[in-house]
């Protein structure tokens, strides 16, 4: 498997992010982001450069524990977290995190999933800052047994989101971006990648079902899942408002993950504008549907840069953005990591 294809999960994650800030909370219409978009192409245009926010510093973290690790360190990344965000506390986090990371350093990471679980009367979050990071894992996790990536997905967003939503959340993005990176582009077909997340979401969330809480449906991401089939069989005559009432555009995992999904998969089914470039059609569709645009474009930008690589990002985009040139280094040694693990087990099986 390429390394383009993992450096564009990462670069693909940063784009979303730093090009969907600007419009967080807010509705671009389809004239202002046609003009954004075309503003980056401008060769005498001097536009402000695009600060990533918190998506991408922990994105960041977690792939530098596993590459540092060799694997999943729970008190690594935590260190992690806590180092970042008190390095540069402005990026955006969320209102629970502080708190977290504030429980984390007073005690001197001894009780490394009890703050999360304190959370919210003992509930924890279920705020997508969990899914939002997750990607590094996906690909760490590229040449393994699928059971032991849930497990570390899990775990790696149990450090700061303890409730259920919150990571299943994480889970379900997780596996989209590894299948996405095992898909071969031009073949991946939406009921097959729904069907495949349907599946692998009904096992997940049976399981722990003793955890929901009132509001919940035991099957919450396995019924929005069929909501985005059902969105996709009636193409590009969807409109925005439709889908922030029906998938969600909120920050919370349950109203955004579904969401990312659609919206790479809508742009991968359009046959609108097939001229253009299919992964910048995917943020600015995810931009477009306003509410949490910086997270549901990152992750959405994971997904398609997994599927489509690096190569299918348009520089023009990529020169806008902070911290692409970091995303690629860390994409480039996880590919390394993930291709010497694989030389050593055929190795080791004699082949």
């Amino acid at each position: 498997m390429s390394k383009d294809r993992f450096q564009g999960c990462l670069v693909g994650a940063v784009v979303g992010d730093c090009l969907g800030r600007p419009f967080e909370m807010l509705r671009p219409t389809d004239e202002r982001l046609s003009e954004y978009f075309f503003s980056f192409q401008e060769p005498n245009l001097r536009l402000p450069y695009k600060p990533y926010t918190d998506d991408t510093a922990m994105t960041r973290c977690v792939a530098q524990s596993l590459i540092d690790k060799k694997g999943f360190n729970a008190r690594d990344m935590a260190v992690k977290f806590v180092k970042e965000y008190y390095t540069n506390s402005k990026r955006g986090y969320g209102s629970y995190i502080p708190i977290v990371f504030f429980k984390l350093k007073e005690t001197h990471f001894t009780d490394l999933y009890g703050p999360a679980k304190r959370l919210v009367d003992g509930k924890g979050s279920y705020g997508n800052g969990g899914a939002m990071r997750i990607a590094p894992v996906a690909l760490f996790c590229r040449d393994m047994d699928k059971e032991e990536m849930l497990r570390i997905a899990k775990e790696e967003t149990l450090l700061t989101h303890s409730n259920r939503r919150g990571y299943n959340g994480a889970i379900l993005q997780c596996l989209a971006v590894h299948i996405a990176l095992h898909t071969l582009e031009g073949t991946l077909e939406r009921r097959k990648f729904l069907d495949q997340l349907i599946m692998e979401m009904e096992s997940v969330e049976t399981c722990g079902k003793e955890e929901l809480d009132d509001d919940e449906d035991e099957l919450e991401y396995v019924k929005r899942l069929r909501k985005v089939d059902e969105l996709l069989d009636r193409g590009t005559a969807v409109r925005v408002l439709e889908v922030e009432d029906i998938l969600g555009t909120a920050m919370v995992a349950h109203l955004s993950v579904p969401t990312a999904i659609y919206a790479f998969l809508r742009v991968l089914e359009s046959t609108e504008g097939q001229e253009g470039n299919k992964f910048q059609e995917t943020i600015k569709y995810a931009i477009s549907l306003g509410g949490d645009t910086d997270t549901i474009a990152s992750m959405a930008g994971s997904i398609a840069g997994a599927y489509y690589g690096l190569e299918m990002i348009p520089l023009h985009l990529q020169e806008q953005c902070e911290g692409i040139n970091h995303a690629i280094t860390q994409a480039t040694k996880l590919h390394k990591m993930c291709e010497g693990q694989n030389k050593m087990m055929q190795k080791g099986k004699g082949i």
